[in-house]
C-alpha cells in the first residue's frame, strides 16, 4: 500500500499512463467476473422471480462499467496537462464500453434463453413507480458532512424516534457504503445496483430511499 501510494504521489506523464492501464486490466477482469455472475444467477431464477433477477444482473455490468470509467478518469489527475495521457485513457475508456458492450450482447443472448424457457417476453426494463421515483432522487452532501466526518451513521441514530420510524429502513447490505456513494451524481437507483453488484445481500430499494431521507432529517444532504 506505501509503494503504491508513493507511486501515486511522484506519478509522472509515464508513470500516469501504467497506472491508467493497469487499471484497465483489472477492471476487464472485473467486468468478466461480474457476467459470469450474472450467468449463473440467470441460471438459477425462477418463473416467479425471472424479471427481477434480469434487471438485478443487467445492474451488475452497468455499474461496474460505469466504476472502471470513473476509474480511469481520476487518473488524468496524476498528470493533467499531458495530451499523451488524455489519448491513452481515451483509447481505454473506449476499450471498456466495447468490453461492456461485448459482455451485455452475451448476457442479452442468455435472457432470451431463459425467457424461452419460461415461455415469457423478455422483461422491457421499464422502471416500476418506485424505481422512477429513485432514478430521481439524486442527494448531494451537504457542508454538515464535513463536520460530521465518521459520525453520519451516528447523526442518523440520534434522530428523534419518530422521525426513524417515519423512515424506517431495514434491509440495506451496508450503509456506510450508502453514504460514500453519496456525490451529488448517483441516484439512489444508480446506489442500490452499486450495492447489489458490491454485496451478496440484495439491498431494499425503499430502505434506500428511507434511509436517505433519515440523513435530510440530520441535515447532511440536500
Amino acid at each position: 500500500a506505501a509503494a503504491g501510494a508513493y507511486n501515486i504521489a511522484s506519478a509522472n506523464e509515464n508513470m500516469a499512463a501504467s497506472i491508467a492501464e493497469t487499471s484497465f486490466s483489472y477492471g476487464a477482469k472485473r467486468m468478466g467476473i461480474e457476467l459470469a455472475r450474472a450467468l449463473d444467477e440467470l441460471k438459477s431464477a425462477g418463473n416467479e422471480n425471472f424479471e427481477v433477477t434480469v434487471k438485478k444482473v443487467k445492474g451488475y455490468l452497468e455499474t461496474t462499467c460505469k466504476n472502471e470509467l470513473s476509474t480511469l478518469n481520476s487518473t488524468l489527475e496524476l498528470a493533467p496537462a499531458s495530451k499523451a495521457l488524455q489519448n491513452q485513457v481515451a483509447v481505454l475508456r473506449e476499450s471498456m464500453k466495447q468490453l461492456y458492450q461485448a459482455n451485455t450482447t452475451v448476457l442479452e443472448s442468455k435472457i432470451k434463453i431463459a425467457a424461452a424457457k419460461f415461455q415469457v417476453k423478455v422483461p422491457a426494463g421499464k422502471l416500476l413507480k418506485l424505481e422512477k421515483q429513485a432514478s430521481e432522487l439524486v442527494p448531494k452532501p451537504s457542508s454538515k458532512v464535513k463536520t460530521a466526518g465518521y459520525g453520519i451513521e451516528r447523526s442518523v441514530r440520534e434522530l428523534p424516534k419518530e422521525t426513524r420510524e417515519q423512515f424506517a429502513y431495514k434491509s440495506i447490505a451496508s450503509t456506510s457504503e450508502l453514504c460514500a456513494l453519496i456525490n451529488g451524481k448517483n441516484s439512489a437507483l444508480d446506489m442500490k445496483k452499486m450495492l447489489d453488484t458490491q454485496y451478496r445481500r440484495e439491498s431494499d430499494l425503499q430502505s434506500i430511499i428511507n434511509y436517505l431521507m433519515l440523513l435530510k432529517e440530520a441535515g447532511l444532504v440536500e
